[in-house]
């Protein structure tokens, strides 16, 4: 017999922003979602959704969509899991992206109040392996098609950086991932990679300031208490810029890879009968040096403290 399992819900937020950079604005958002998951045999489920999207920035017009979604595991055999799913997404430009104006190291941002919302459309087929010493893997390949992808440009009448619309981009890859933990649960291993081809549909070029290749790696070693780990991220040199800003910047085209470690330590204080967890965090810990976008640098070392508290 089939079994569900139903969800539903419904979010919002609202902001108020008033600043030299982004002016004096009020923005919300909310939605409504439900999502039916069923068991059509021990094997097969099948998940069935919906999310209507609702936004508004100041006086603009309301952008609203309803986002479908399906999605189905199957396992196939002892351990392993196919899945596939489609879907639709929506994403409304936040107050930053529409409005800010700025100016810093001969950068030069404007507004761009008729930003549009993003909308997608994403597919995607993969499968997960279980194996033993607690070890999974998995792989999937994804395409994801974007009507008004939002996307940083240049205007070549003044110089200045806005926000503005791609019609058409596709992004399609793959992505591998391989986690253990061969000695238990005190050590727990995790790396991974992805390929992504990001294509602007309008131009036929590489979507800008997007890595082909992305690998990760980290690492959680637990004694008692206390639990030691560090992460590793590779981003390969981005393809493609705007070629305007070299006209306007320096060395614009003297981009690189991206090699970023960080470390953290946490005590977990429930051994104690405390419903608390500190956490030390240190950023980018080699102070490595590259740009997200041009003349942006990305954040170098930064130290965090963090307590958290379960109620």
């Amino acid at each position: 017999a089939e079994r569900h399992f139903l969800t539903f819900g419904i979010d919002g937020s609202f902001a108020t922003v008033d600043s030299r950079t982004y002016g004096v604005h009020d923005g919300g958002s909310g939605a409504l979602y439900a999502q039916d998951d069923l068991s059509l045999t021990e094997r097969w489920h099948v998940s069935v959704g919906a999310r209507f999207d609702v936004t508004a920035i100041d006086t603009l017009d309301i952008d609203a969509q309803l986002n479908p979604r399906i999605g189905s595991t199957y396992e196939v055999w002892a351990g392993g899991v196919l899945r596939a799913s489609y879907g639709w997404g929506f994403r409304s430009p936040s107050i930053a992206e529409r409005y800010a104006t700025a100016s810093a190291g001969g950068i030069r941002t404007k507004p761009n109040p008729d930003l549009k919302a993003e909308r997608s459309t994403s597919y995607e087929l993969g499968i997960k392996q279980n194996l033993p010493n607690a070890t999974t893997f998995d792989a999937a390949v994804f395409w994801n098609d974007y009507e008004n992808l939002v996307e940083p440009v240049i205007d070549a009448t003044d110089g200045r950086i806005f926000f503005s619309n791609i019609t058409k981009a596709r992004i399609v890859g793959y992505e591998l991932a391989l986690s253990s933990r061969p000695l238990g649960d005190w050590l727990y291993l995790n790396v991974g990679y992805t390929y992504l081809y990001p294509e602007d549909r309008i131009l036929k070029s590489v979507l800008k300031y997007r890595p082909r290749h992305l690998l990760y790696a980290s690492g959680d070693v637990t004694v008692g208490p206390v639990t030691f780990g560090a992460d590793f991220r590779y981003l390969s040199r981005m393809e493609n810029i705007d070629r305007e800003l070299t006209i306007v910047i320096p060395d614009s085209e003297q981009r690189v890879a991206a090699y970023i470690t960080d470390l953290r330590i946490s005590v977990d204080g429930s051994p104690l009968d405390l419903p608390l967890r500190m956490s030390f965090l240190v950023d980018n810990v080699f102070q490595y040096h590259y740009t997200e976008v041009v003349a942006n640098i990305a954040p170098l070392r930064s130290f965090r403290l963090m307590l958290e508290a379960q109620l």
